[in-house]
Formats: structure tokens, sequence, C-alpha cells
């Protein structure tokens, strides 16, 4: 078995040089093309761009869901091309959490066995008193025995940011978190995650098209035909 190849290296996640190509019948649709980017312990990096531009491919790949046609991502100087299925699975289970558009809560689950369901899903024993803490941090904890469908759109995102930091993830991918919701909702997501940003050193990486955030982040990167450059509009 090949051994994970291993860079000395400062960041949390270092991109470089990603391609990735979908091949369709008449042609290969180039979705990245040469895309390289840092990310440091307890940053929150932003990453706008038009629907269709590769923003949700790109956080696949950063999140092991899908692999790069060409380039390296090393998380903590770890190559994870070299990772067997095995310590991928681990890597995507424990190093990494998860927010989506669309909350993916299980409605026969209560908020409580919800935010549980990775830790469980890991193979560790239900640690109920980490998940209270993690819905008192939300906002939550009055919430835990409901389900997800006596809650408003805000209040199951909430619950999804939870759930995403339920087995301490070194990293959290956003894949347009806000996207779902009404502005001030959208806003008051914002606010959580910058709040965990700075006050827990939660490293974000979080992909939207929302410009109206963008003001309020400070590492902002522009995705354009595949293209990812450092933005000005913030």
């Amino acid at each position: 078995m090949r051994k994970p190849e291993k860079i000395s290296s400062h960041y949390v996640l270092e991109v470089n040089d990603l391609y990735k190509d979908y091949r369709a019948p008449r042609e290969t649709l180039k979705i990245l093309r040469g895309i390289s980017l840092k990310v440091a312990p307890s940053e929150m990096v932003m990453i706008i761009g038009r629907s269709g531009s590769g923003k949700s491919t790109l956080l696949h790949l950063l999140g092991g869901l899908d692999k790069p046609t060409s380039g390296k991502i090393y998380f903590e100087g770890t190559d994870l091309s070299r990772l067997n299925d095995g310590k991928l699975s681990g890597y995507r289970s424990k190093d990494v959490g998860f927010v989506f558009q669309f909350y993916y809560l299980l409605p026969e689950l209560t908020l409580l066995e919800n935010v549980l369901l990775p830790h469980v899903i890991a193979g560790g024993q239900a640690r109920k008193k980490e998940a209270k803490q993690l819905l008192d941090r939300v906002g939550l904890s009055h919430r835990q025995d409901h389900h997800p469908t006596q809650l408003s759109g805000g209040e199951q995102q909430r619950a999804a940011i939870a759930r995403a930091l339920m087995n301490g993830p070194k990293i959290v991918l956003c894949d347009e978190p806000t996207g779902n919701l009404d502005e001030e909702t959208a806003n008051s997501v914002f606010d959580l995650l910058l709040k965990l940003n700075r006050e827990e050193k939660t490293t974000f990486v979080m992909v939207t098209h929302e410009l109206s955030l963008v003001k309020r982040a400070e590492s902002v990167y522009e995705l354009h035909e595949g293209v990812l450059r450092r933005s000005s509009q913030n």
C-alpha cells in the first residue's frame, strides 16, 4: 500500500494547479482550470461566482467527495490523492464538516439526534452533552426535542451548522449556506458563521453567489470561467 505523500505545510488546505474536466457526449467540459489556493488555520475564505462557475465542484474536491483531473490537494500537508478509501472516508467524516444550501436534516429525528448523527456514523458513542452544547452555541438549545419540520429555514440551517461541527472538524466547507434564506435570515446565519470563526477560531471555506455578504469577509476570491483570483469587491 502506498504511503500518503506529505509536504511541510502551515496550511489546513493547500491546492496546487487544480484541474477538473467532465466528459460529455460531444465534448470535454473544462470546469476548473489551474486553481491554486491556501487556507490558513482560523481563516474564513469566501469564494464568489455566478451559478455554474464551478464553485460547488471545487468544494466537493476540497472535501474529498470527488477527485480532480489533475493537480494536488493537501490537507495539513497530506496529499488527498494518495489516501486509500478508508483514510479518505475518515478525512470526510472527522476532519471536514459540510454545510449545504439544502439542510439535509432527517425529518424523523429530533434536532438533537440530527446533530449527533455524524458522530454515530463515524462509529462513536452518542455524545449528548457535546451535541447540546453545540445547539446552545447556535441558539437552538430550546429546540433540541423538535423535529426539522417544526423549525424555520434559518433554524434548520443553524442546526445543520451544529451538525457540521459535531466531530470537531479542522475545516468546515459551506456550499451556498444562505442560498435558501431571505435576506434577514441569511445575514443572521452569516453572523453565526463569523462568530464561530472569530470566537471559536473555526476555519471556513464558503462558496456563494450573494455579493451582499462579500463586504463582511476578509479573504475573498472570485471564480470565473474556471479560474480563481483574488476579488476586489470587498
